[in-house]
C-alpha cells in the first residue's frame, strides 16, 4: 500500500469507500513547512490522477490568510482530482483569533 507525503495511505479505506487524507494538522505556526507539504501533496495527487473525497485535517495548524489563499489555489488546481471535501478539526487557529 502507498502512502502520500503526509504519511496517509492512499487510498484510504473508510465507510466501504476510498478517500484522500491530508494531513496538514500539527504545523501550528510553522507556515512555509506547511506550504512544503502542500505542496507534495498536490504533486502526489497529480501523479496518481484519481478522483477520491479528500479529508482534511488543519487540527492545530495556525491559518493565516497566506496559508488559506494557497491553500485554496491548490484545491483548484486539483479540481480534476477532488470531487468532494471534509474537513477535520477540533480546534482551527484562524489568524487573528
Amino acid at each position: 500500500m502507498q502512502r502520500s507525503p503526509g504519511g496517509s495511505l492512499f487510498p484510504y479505506h473508510f465507510k466501504g469507500g476510498e478517500i484522500l487524507g491530508l494531513h496538514y494538522g500539527s504545523f501550528f505556526s510553522n507556515e512555509e513547512a506547511l506550504l512544503t507539504r502542500m505542496k507534495a501533496e498536490e504533486e502526489f495527487i497529480e501523479k496518481a490522477n484519481r478522483q477520491l473525497p479528500t479529508w482534511i485535517d488543519f487540527y492545530e495548524t495556525k491559518l493565516t490568510d497566506k496559508v488559506l489563499i494557497e491553500f485554496l489555489e491548490s484545491i483548484n488546481r486539483l479540481h480534476n482530482h477532488v470531487i468532494r471535501l471534509a474537513k477535520w478539526a477540533a480546534l482551527l487557529k484562524i489568524d487573528g483569533d
